[in-house]
């Protein structure tokens, strides 16, 4: 869709915004992502002998709820991030810590 965005968020985070994505393709583009970065198999440069991998924040509000403000989101997209290295790295997380997919 046009109105999608990507941008880099940080060192080594990125934030992306679906606008009119539901929440199960959201979360099925997290873990296809995920997935994909992982087939590449690209050896770590700092961790000879390891992959890179990703780990997946996401957090998702329905239009009818408006309410919140975009710095509740990215706090709960950030937060999931976090869960998602708590848990292994390498998985896909929803800010309400949900785990939806993961492969170490």
């Amino acid at each position: 869709d046009e109105r999608d965005r990507a941008a880099r968020y940080g060192g080594e985070e990125f934030v992306v915004l679906l606008p009119g994505v539901s929440r199960q393709d959201m979360a099925a583009m997290g873990e296809r992502l995920r997935s994909a970065v992982s087939a590449l198999a690209i050896e770590h440069p700092g961790q000879p002998g390891r992959v890179v991998s990703v780990s997946i924040g996401l957090a998702w509000c329905a239009a009818s709820q408006r309410g919140g403000s975009t710095e509740d989101l990215l706090r709960d997209a950030d937060r999931a991030l976090y869960d998602a290295k708590d848990a292994g790295r390498n998985c896909v997380m929803l800010g309400e810590s949900m785990r939806l997919a993961a492969q170490r």
